[in-house]
This record gives structure tokens, C-alpha cells and sequence, in this order.
């Protein structure tokens, strides 16, 4: 899984087949301390094989 800002993961999730997952966030949309609670958010609700192929936005 990877997490990111930058839109341009957003496109090659569309364009590839297979990817392990990833988490969008605009860069400005929280500070560091919510982002890490968001993510540890997501790590406990969403496992391998739900995050397989999928984009979680935060």
C-alpha cells in the first residue's frame, strides 16, 4: 500500500491491473497528527485483501 498526495497515483490505479492500495489525501487537508490517525484508522479496519486494488480517500 502507499500512501499519497499526489493525484497522479489516482490515474495509474485506473491504468494498471494489479497495485497493493492507496491512500489519497489532498496535502493540505490535515496536519501531520490526524494524518497518522486516519491511517492507523484505516489499518484497522481495511486489510490486504480489501486494500488489494483499491483507493481509500482521506
Amino acid at each position: 500500500m502507499i500512501v499519497t498526495f499526489d493525484e497522479d497515483f489516482l490515474v495509474l490505479a485506473g491504468e494498471v491491473e494489479d497495485h497493493a492500495g492507496i491512500v489519497y489525501c489532498p496535502a493540505t487537508k490535515y496536519g501531520i497528527g490526524q494524518l497518522i490517525h486516519a491511517l492507523f484508522l484505516v489499518h484497522g479496519v481495511l486489510d490486504v485483501v480489501d486494500m488489494r486494488n483499491h483507493v481509500e480517500f482521506l
